[in-house]
């Protein structure tokens, strides 16, 4: 998506690659960085009901039936 809008993107998943990934997308690039870090999908650290991506609500229609 990021490159759709001429940025640079980057997805990262460990905390150690934080640091490294931001270093890299203030140095090396003259485009904007979307930088992709996955959150805590699981209530009570996501603070919020569990419903899927960033406690975003599900719509109904695509709840699983035997939920």
């Amino acid at each position: 998506m990021a490159e759709a809008f001429g940025c640079d993107g980057v997805r990262i998943e460990k905390p150690e690659e934080v640091v490294p990934t931001v270093k890299k997308a203030l140095e090396l690039t003259d485009r904007p960085t979307v930088i992709e870090i996955p959150t805590q999908f699981e209530h009570p650290w996501s603070e919020g009901k569990t419903a899927g991506w960033w406690d975003v609500p599900i719509p109904a229609y695509l709840r699983r039936k035997n939920a």
